[in-house]
């Protein structure tokens, strides 16, 4: 590209040469290009106007090159942001997705295990069916195992032999009854 400082100079306008300088910072080469490849030719004429023109031209160059190697920066940042991130995500291919050995999935199994534990009855060693609940020492059982269990021990829990006031108190535990049927469903 190549600027006369003629026109400027000859006109002596102040709002020209900024106009010019303007033109010429909007002119500068995008992130793509390199400021080398494009040429700025001053020519040698002397007067306020075209130093002026000069500098103004000078601090554009230097702020796109700020500008650029802001952007390298930012872009090298964002860049090993980026490869950081890709390593971290687990794929398909990756044994530990695949595998249990996993933390996350370890640990998540591991809740899950004990969760399918307490939901077993302690009678007949399966997950709960149709589960009640004694009030007065809150262990859980299958309702047909605790009234039969109750009905052979003489109204005492078969888990911690605490006295059962009647069969009558026994409850229905609708809240572990509908975890074990969501449970089921997935």
């Amino acid at each position: 590209m190549y600027i006369s400082m003629d026109t400027i100079q000859n006109n002596n306008n102040r709002e020209l040469a900024e106009a010019i300088a303007v033109a010429v910072e909007n002119a500068l080469p995008g992130d793509d290009e390199d400021i080398e490849d494009e040429t700025f030719v001053l020519e040698a004429n002397d007067g306020p106007n075209v130093d002026e023109a000069a500098l103004n031209l000078k601090r554009g160059n230097q702020q796109h090159e700020e500008n650029l190697n802001s952007d390298e920066t930012g872009t090298e940042e964002e860049s090993s942001e980026r490869k950081r991130a890709r390593r971290e995500l687990p794929t398909g291919n990756d044994s530990d997705v695949l595998s249990n050995n996993s933390p996350e999935i370890s640990q998540e199994a591991g809740k899950l295990a004990s969760l399918k534990e307490l939901l077993k009855c302690p009678i007949c060693i399966e997950t709960l069916k149709d589960p009640c609940i004694i009030p007065e020492c809150t262990h859980r059982f299958c309702h047909e195992c605790i009234k039969e269990a109750l009905d052979k021990s003489g109204n005492e829990c078969p888990f911690c032999r605490g006295r059962v006031t009647s069969k009558r108190s026994l409850r229905k535990d609708e809240l572990v009854a509908n975890l074990i049927r969501e449970m089921n469903e997935d």
